[in-house]
């Protein structure tokens, strides 16, 4: 569009005219962008060119969060001490129902309760085990007492069988005698 100082209508007011279509203007729209079509030209360009900026925007931002985040971790050290009581309470959710902690609590009891009980299921299993040891032991030293016990009972026979007690009193009258002797 051109502006004319002084239009037809108004030689007060500047005014417009109507843009002249070039002669050859539905070929000019087939063929690249030249001097004459510089206007069309530039409002692709433009197009292209905010195409570029919101990209170079979005990977700055990208970047700037980047350096944010290592910026945080970086200077931890110096600071997460300070913070670190406060986390606990910021980080509970508020619409925590209180019923349902305590349901939470009860069943990590009852998951304490069973791997006791696993565990004592197996001491008990080790204190079977032990106690069949120490049975099997203990018959076979039953075993063995009654041998001794047999053996025994058969030498008090042995020697029951082997001094008579008529043989006893004469031993006793020829030691009483030889007392006598004696003195």
């Amino acid at each position: 569009m051109a502006i004319i100082p002084n239009s037809a209508e108004d030689p007060k007011k500047p005014g417009k005219t109507k843009a002249k279509k070039p002669p050859n203007a539905d070929q000019a729209a087939s063929k690249p962008a030249t001097g004459g079509d510089r206007q069309n030209a530039a409002s692709e360009s433009v197009t292209f060119a905010g195409a570029r900026t919101g990209l170079a925007a979005f990977a700055w931002c990208v970047l700037g969060f980047a350096v944010l985040i290592g910026a945080v971790y970086g200077t931890a050290p110096f600071w997460f001490g300070h913070v670190k009581p406060y986390l606990p309470a910021a980080l509970k959710d508020p619409f925590e129902d209180p019923r349902i902690v305590a349901v939470a609590e009860r069943s990590k009891a009852v998951e304490g309760l069973t791997e006791a009980q696993k565990s004592d299921a197996e001491a008990i299993r080790k204190l079977e085990e032990e106690r069949t040891r120490f049975s099997g032991q203990l018959n076979e030293l039953l075993q063995r007492l009654e041998a001794q016990d047999r053996a025994l009972k058969s030498m008090q026979k042995m020697i029951q069988a082997t001094s008579p007690p008529s043989q006893a009193t004469d031993a006793n009258k020829s030691i009483s005698r030889l007392s006598d002797k004696l003195s």
